[in-house]
């Protein structure tokens, strides 16, 4: 949220915002459809105002109420005039909290959707006028296929389920949901003891994906990420089961286990020669984990393996350390005095002020993949990537574009000068024994690792780590 002079302001006038009706709530508007229930296909796509606490907070109760009011109208506005709508009539409906979901009726068609969706987020791009100034804010967007027939209350449950894996994964973009492949809320508890007998068990696996100099001076390090092979859903992503533990103490437990296994395989590819003293491995902790100290864990686990800490990268995202921006700069100063490398990570993906994020004694920033996905098409992303670019080299940081997976996106981070990448286009996240291979046949090669194909890939199918 970002104060602004009210008169770059656009917006609903003050009569339009007195005549203006709150749109229904989506469950009203589902009983009241005709046909939902029968043999109509439905799309929804619903849209949430990103960090609505804060600005609720900063704004008061009524302000608040008032934003909100100006975000339906620009968000009815949008599915009113223009080229590029879908048939289906789309509707604006109400759900709970700061949040809105847009129904299309007779339309399921994924690109189609996305669309929409997309265009309905730009509703967000310029500021919102509040009392006498104005307020930047972003919104996460989740997209569901309903085939017909449409059951209401598996609606309901579908399109929250979509916002909130939008919020966890998306932030600030849209998220077309996958319900195979989302856990429902009421397995929480189950989910929690499988995964408290999984701990220590050959269920839980890591994999590690390279990230490489742009520069093509090499490997720089890789970033480890944990696997599930869960007996009955097969295998499973982290955001898969990640964003329900985050408060419970089997995420430490978990992210022990994934530290221990992480330095283990780097001790190891040391002691073979397949990677050079600077080389680190970087593993994710939610910010939640880092309430606690954790400086004695880590020089334990560095002790055992005989690494030094400046092989180790510690990575919280860009909304774990807004959301718990009081205790993370903290427990980040601990971390750095004992010498361990920390990241923010999708750097992009909250839109949070630089200045907080700043705090947190980051050595190093990884753009997000959304970002970075853009740049060769989009100017705007490009020009947000070179100002970070300009940032990280005042500040003497490091800094890794993620996702990348075409040439030309590779080629256009090296034109904006950033130093960093990993991504698909070199290789997707392997198991330990396959990125061993990885880092052989890579050493063995002349130069850089290939930009069509990756070396050591042995048939993965995944397209995103």
């Amino acid at each position: 949220m970002s104060p602004g002079p009210s008169a770059s302001v656009t917006g609903p006038s003050a009569a339009v915002r007195q005549t203006f009706d709150a749109p229904l709530p989506l469950e009203r508007w589902l009983e009241r459809s005709p046909g939902v229930e029968g043999g109509r296909a439905l799309g929804l796509i619903g849209i949430g105002i990103n960090h609505f606490r804060e600005v609720n907070a900063a704004l008061g109760h009524r302000s608040a109420n008032r934003l909100l009011a100006d975000v339906a109208e620009r968000l009815q506005a949008a599915l009113s005039v223009g080229d590029g709508l879908p048939p289906g009539e789309p509707a604006l409906t109400r759900l709970t909290g700061p949040a809105f979901a847009v129904a299309v009726p007779d339309v399921i068609d994924a690109a189609a959707l996305y669309e929409l969706a997309e265009r309905l987020l730009r509703a967000f791009d310029s500021p919102f006028p509040v009392r006498s100034s104005a307020v930047s804010i972003t919104a996460s967007a989740g997209v569901v296929q309903l085939p017909a027939p449409v059951d209401i209350d598996h609606a309901l449950g579908q399109v929250d389920a979509a916002l909130a894996e939008a919020k966890q994964r998306r932030r600030g973009a849209v998220l077309l949901f996958d319900p195979a492949s989302h856990r429902p809320p009421l397995d929480l508890l189950s989910l929690r003891a499988e995964l408290r007998a999984a701990l220590g068990s050959d269920q839980l696996t890591v994999h590690f994906q390279p990230v490489l100099s742009l520069d093509h001076s090499g490997v720089e390090g890789v970033e480890a990420l944990v696997r599930w092979q869960h007996p009955t859903l097969g295998l499973l992503r982290p955001e898969q089961f990640l964003p329900y533990l985050d408060r419970s103490r089997i995420a430490s437990g978990l992210s022990e286990q994934v530290l221990d296994t992480a330095l283990a395989e780097l001790r190891r590819w040391r002691t073979e020669g397949l990677v050079d003293d600077d080389f680190y491995v970087a593993v994710n902790l939610t910010a939640t984990e880092l309430v606690e100290p954790l400086d004695h864990l880590l020089e334990d686990l560095l002790d055992r393996h005989h690494l030094p800490a400046e092989a180790l990268m510690i990575e919280v995202t860009e909304s774990g350390l807004l959301d718990h921006s009081g205790s993370s700069p903290r427990a980040g100063h601990g971390l750095r005095d004992l010498g361990v490398q920390l990241a923010i990570d999708d750097l992009g993906s909250a839109c949070a002020p630089l200045d907080r994020l700043l705090a947190w004694p980051a050595t190093t920033l990884k753009l997000h993949r959304g970002l970075v996905g853009r740049i060769a098409t989009d100017e705007v992303a490009a020009a947000v990537v070179g100002g970070v670019v300009s940032i990280a080299h005042s500040l003497e940081l490091g800094l890794i574009a993620e996702g990348v997976e075409t040439a030309p996106t590779a080629e256009m981070l090296r034109e904006l000068a950033v130093p960093s990448g990993q991504g698909f286009l070199w290789s997707p996240p392997l198991g330990g024994s396959e990125m061993r291979t990885w880092l052989e046949e890579y050493r063995a090669v002349i130069g850089p690792a290939p930009e069509h194909g990756c070396l050591g890939c042995t048939g993965h199918s995944d397209l995103r780590p």
